[in-house]
């Protein structure tokens, strides 16, 4: 055997290795998943099957506990007020039914209402103090009339005691006393006799009160009664605390992992608990392992050997050529064919080995005309190229180049000056430094040679280049050479259009600025988010000298309309169409402005929103005129009432209104009794208050949905509408109205006159009013019929001698 086969360097000996090292993270790999795999199967396999268990053994608990407390039921109800009376007669009672000593093995107890003790049985069992018992579940029994099951407590013979209570009530339901069952799990008992039995060869089952974090009875004796560790302490048993039924693994207080789960009992409240240790449970899978770890030993062995006599004896020609091409490389003579000794994959990879060396006069040709290709692609770029190597040296330029450089040589035909190949290119800038544009050519110097040096990536230079015809632009970009430090290539473009179009943008922007800056209006650019971009100078007379650029449009504007105007913004962001808003905005000194805008959007390349530019005006001024003149329109100036015009259109609603609902709508003519002497004797201006007194009573007697118009002079009408379908009703609710205001209008009137640069003066008059009444319902009557019966009726009232109320009358008349 050839010892140099298993040196590392060795194709045979790195492809055995590493053939055999995927064999072995596959197999063990495949190994451990397959345990793992087993292993969770097996546990949801057994921990369902504990679930089921210990399902089945809390439904007998619960079925036990259910049973004794409906027993003690049935006999509570038994119970009448006159046994707890006669503590004989009830011990009596409870004696004749033995069922309740089989059930309850600690015996029955029965209490009076104030939680004493009236009958014990058996009288010969070994009695449990009262006290032991806890008491608060037989006063939640005595005092809310609930059934309940007290907290475990710990028996004379170191076994739990609990009882069940059942509240004793009289025929009208009334609590009147309490009948408790004491179960012993220390004696024989149903109960206990569930959790005797183990679960496996080393589980068992435990009976857990959670409420109480307190151990009831468990197959290991010495646990029962234990208290379990406080909350935090162990996670697990919290979540069973807390209701979670398992299976679950986890490590117990003892340090042994354990599979454990649980069922809840409903009517105590407890939890029956299946303990399984895993050593016990998962034991067939650790056999399985070590079945499993000696196999793949023995594989990785048996198969380490075969893939390297494999690799030897496949991999011999592949050697064999490795040595002859090792050989010929020294030679400088072509290289020739390889020989192939099989027609193997190694066979193909000789064949094509030979292949490659018939190709490569062929790779040559097109080496050259990829360079061609090269050639053609950097004449056809407009930009004037030229490379550069590491030097500086100029090693090749593109046809515009050439162009460039015969356009601007003084003699015709010839080309600038140190423009073509093998000039220094960082000397002509050099050169340029003591001209016009030495700024840019010693920018251009510097920039070249640290892309040269590779300190920077890349070099891009804006300059002019005039001539005497014409002011000229280029852009000048400086690109490294792969690998850096090889060289560069400089492009020289003309971007004169740009420029121009730079210039004109800019002259744009001056413009709409200067139009912005003197609009009376507020202008302001916003972002598709609603934050500023640019605002107007105008906007200083709302918001003071506060910088607001980059802020959110919407924090100015008042909270009741933030939202509708955000939503709308959206919208327009959108959509691309402006909306007309009108809206409200908080000012820097507290102020209120009402704005009215306009949108507009500006779109990207992308066809979508750029930005929004939003023209506003202070409407606040016009809409006061505005609301003025509606107030002149339809109020009258001087009581603020509605005026006839306003009224008349209530009335035509109004008719219209009871015409579909049948009711009755009334309306009241007023005329003040009193009045003329007022302006007669004090003035107009006493007159004018008498009547704004008089409107403000007027207003204080009806309701929101009634009305109450001044219809000239001294003269007041009242329309009621809604008031009943039938005519007597609203008659009558017609009257208490009118009287209720011909009441307070009668009342004396205390009008203060103010005097400038004088005390005021306070006059009191005494003035009544004639109020005539007339109903309208579903009638062809017209507005004018029924204000002419109104005022029909209030002349009566005038004929009547004043103050009085009457109602028209279309037959009288």
């Amino acid at each position: 055997m050839n010892p140099t086969i298993f040196h590392w360097r060795s194709l045979n000996t790195r492809i055995t290795l590493f053939t055999l090292a995927i064999f072995l993270i596959s197999i063990w790999s495949l190994a451990l998943y397959a345990s793992q795999v087993l292993r969770q199967d097996m546990e949801r396999i057994l921990g369902d099957q504990q679930a089921a268990a210990v399902s089945l053994l809390a439904r007998e608990v619960n079925h036990e506990l259910s049973y004794r407390m409906r027993v003690l039921g049935l006999i509570a109800g038994k119970i009448s007020p006159a046994m707890l009376g006669n503590a004989t007669a009830l011990q009596a009672f409870l004696e004749e039914h033995p069922l309740l000593q089989d059930l309850f093995n600690a015996g029955v107890i029965a209490f009076r209402l104030d939680g004493t003790v009236l009958a014990w049985v058996p009288l010969s069992s070994e009695r449990i103090a009262v006290h032991e018992l806890d008491i608060d579940t037989v006063t939640v029994a005595l005092r809310e009339g609930k059934s309940t099951i007290g907290r475990p407590v710990m028996g004379k013979k170191l076994q739990a005691v609990f009882h069940m209570t059942v509240p004793i009530g009289d025929q009208q339901g009334k609590v009147i006393g309490a009948l408790a069952g004491v179960v012993d799990l220390g004696l024989p008992n149903s109960v206990d006799q569930i959790t005797q039995s183990h679960y496996g060869k080393t589980g068992g089952y435990v009976l857990v009160a959670p409420q109480y974090r307190l151990i009831i009875t468990a197959t290991d004796k010495s646990r029962v009664m234990a208290t379990l560790p406080a909350p935090g302490i162990n996670p697990t048993i919290d979540r069973f605390i807390e209701g979670f039924e398992g299976p679950v693994v986890y490590v117990g207080a003892t340090g042994v992992e354990l599979l454990t789960s649980a069922k809840r009992i409903p009517v105590a409240g407890w939890d029956m608990l299946a303990i399984l240790p895993t050593a016990e449970a998962f034991a067939p899978i650790h056999a399985m392992q070590q079945h499993v770890l000696l196999t793949t030993v023995g594989l990785t062995l048996l198969v380490g050997f075969l893939i390297w006599w494999m690799l030897q004896r496949q991999l011999s020609p592949l050697l064999a050529a490795a040595r002859k091409l090792a050989s010929a490389s020294d030679a400088k003579d072509r290289l020739q064919p390889l020989p192939i000794f099989r027609e193997d994959e190694i066979g193909q990879l000789i064949g094509g080995f030979n292949h490659l060396l018939a190709i490569l006069a062929e790779r040559e040709d097109a080496l050259q005309q990829s360079e061609a290709f090269k050639n053609a692609i950097l004449n056809s770029i407009p930009a004037e190229i030229a490379v550069l190597d590491r030097d500086g040296m100029i090693v090749m330029v593109n046809q515009p180049w050439i162009c460039f450089a015969l356009e601007n040589s003084i003699e015709d035909g010839k080309p600038a000056p140190r423009t073509g190949v093998g000039v220094n290119y960082l000397s002509v800038c050099q050169a340029s430094m003591d001209s016009p544009s030495q700024d840019a050519a010693i920018a251009a110097y510097h920039g070249i040679r640290a892309v040269l040096d590779g300190s920077l990536p890349s070099f891009t230079l804006e300059y002019r280049c005039d001539t005497p015809e014409q002011r000229q632009w280029f852009s000048m970009v400086v690109s490294p050479l792969t690998p850096v430090g090889q060289g560069a290539v400089v492009s020289h473009t003309n971007i004169n259009e740009r420029k121009q179009a730079e210039v004109a943008l800019r002259e744009k922007e001056e413009f709409f600025r200067l139009i912005a800056e003197n609009l009376q209006g507020f202008v302001a650019v916003l972002d598709v988010d609603g934050r500023r971009l640019y605002n107007s100078p105008s906007y200083a007379r709302l918001f003071g000298e506060r910088d607001i650029s980059g802020t959110s449009s919407f924090a100015d504007i008042h909270p009741a309309d933030r939202e509708r105007v955000r939503m709308a913004f959206r919208d327009t962001v959108a959509t691309g169409i402006g909306q007309h808003l009108e809206f409200r905005i908080l000012m820097a000194d507290g102020g209120i402005r009402l704005m009215e805008s306009r949108a507009g959007v500006i779109r990207g390349k992308d066809g979508r929103t750029k930005c929004v530019v939003v023209v506003s005006h202070d409407v606040t001024e016009r809409k006061e005129n505005e609301e003025k003149i509606h107030r002149l329109a339809f109020y009258d100036a001087l009581t603020q009432l509605p005026n006839r015009l306003t009224l008349n259109d209530r009335l035509r609603q109004a008719m219209a209104t009871n015409k579909r609902s049948g009711y009755h709508g009334a309306l009241m003519f007023l005329d003040l009794d009193n009045f003329k002497p007022v302006n007669d004797t004090y003035g107009h201006e006493v007159g004018d208050l008498l009547l704004i007194e008089v409107a403000d009573r007027l207003k204080t007697c009806i309701r929101a949905m009634d009305t109450v118009a001044r219809f000239g002079g001294d003269e007041f009408v009242v329309m009621l509408s809604d008031l009943h379908a039938d005519e007597a009703g609203s008659i009558a609710h017609a009257r208490i109205v009118a009287e209720k205001i011909r009441l307070i209008l009668s009342e004396p009137y205390r009008l203060t006159v103010k005097h400038e640069g004088k005390a005021d003066t306070t006059i009191e008059h005494r003035c009544t009013a004639s109020i005539g009444i007339a109903l309208f319902r579903d009638h062809e009557a017209s507005r004018d019929d029924i204000l002419k019966w109104a005022d029909t009726a209030m002349y009566q009232a005038k004929e009547a001698g004043g103050n009085r109320i009457r109602f028209f009358d279309a037959q009288s008349s």
